[in-house]
């Protein structure tokens, strides 16, 4: 599917736009962020943390199904949009790292020891796949990496729809 192009801040200067609530609702609206629960919690970040499996739609179309970790005791349930935020950060981290060694030491995979080292190499393998999948609809990372900064330099809350669903999904009324 052909999407409609996620204007870039770069291609509004260019024509004289700006970037406002408005746009970045109508541009990060588009999207939809189904989860739930995953059955097995396991290699979790920490033991606080919950693995939910995620779906993210973008018009419609499937455009990744992916594992997503957070900790809700900390940062409380996740929506559509940090799962989302945090998907697309994993993303464009891969995307600005040189290689694979760049990437391990930029987050501190380098020192340690060796099961330290096999988590690294795991993040980076999770986040070329994000940025693979979601590049392979036709959708540019950074643009939507460009949107969120903005919203969060700017204080805009960027409303995504979400759907959460049970362990046999089921749609769950909050």
């Amino acid at each position: 599917m052909n999407h409609k192009p996620i204007p870039t801040l770069d291609m509004l200067s260019e024509t004289g736009q700006t970037v406002n609530e408005a746009l970045v609702e109508q541009t990060l609206g588009r999207f939809r962020v189904e989860y739930r629960k995953a059955g097995k919690q396991d290699e979790l970040f920490t033991p606080n943390h919950v693995k939910y499996q995620v779906a993210i739609y973008l018009d419609e179309e499937l455009i990744l199904v992916a594992d997503y970790q957070c900790n809700p005791s900390a940062v409380g349930l996740p929506d559509g949009a940090s799962v989302l935020r945090s998907v697309i950060q994993d993303a464009q981290s891969y995307a600005e790292a040189d290689d694979m060694a760049a990437f391990l030491c930029e987050f501190g995979y380098c020192s340690g020891n060796e099961s330290n080292l096999r988590s690294g190499i795991k993040a980076y393998e999770a986040c070329k796949r994000f940025h693979e999948d979601i590049s392979n609809h036709g959708v540019s990372v950074c643009d939507i990496f460009q949107f969120f900064t903005f919203c969060e330099d700017n204080d805009i809350n960027a409303d995504i729809e979400t759907v959460d669903r049970d362990a046999d999904g089921n749609t769950v009324l909050n």
